[in-house]
């Protein structure tokens, strides 16, 4: 079996003032997990922020709300990263419902090829 390698990078989460204080989120990470073939990069929650890491297939929050990225932020950081494929996380909370058909119309304003993953569905890469 080949070594993968999996780094740990800087993510900004987001600010909403109802969390200030005790359950205030100021840092975040991500992972970019790299097999030799692939990398793949998980932003982990986390909102639209200079960004200088590389990737093949890019895990990417949409649901906005001032939490995370929403469609237009995640596709234009899906761009930065050259991404070859775009997996839209973070859309299945109740409380912040997610447009995907607003994430489906970011993502090919920016000619981004994506796979929207039904809730427990998996892909192989």
């Amino acid at each position: 079996m080949d070594a993968i390698k999996i780094e740990v990078v800087n993510a900004v989460h987001g600010y909403i003032p109802h969390l200030k204080g005790k359950l205030e989120i100021n840092e975040n990470i991500g992972f970019i997990v790299d097999d030799g073939s692939n990398r793949i990069y998980q932003t982990s929650d986390s909102i639209g922020f200079k960004n200088d890491y590389k990737c093949d297939i890019l895990c990417v929050p949409v649901c906005n709300h001032g939490l995370v990225m929403g469609p237009f932020e995640a596709a234009k950081f899906a761009k930065e990263t050259e991404a070859k494929l775009v997996i839209p996380i973070h859309f299945d909370n109740p409380m912040f419902p997610v447009d995907l058909n607003k994430v489906k119309e970011e993502f090919e304003k920016e000619n981004l090829k994506y796979k929207i993953l039904e809730i427990g569905k998996s892909i192989e890469i």
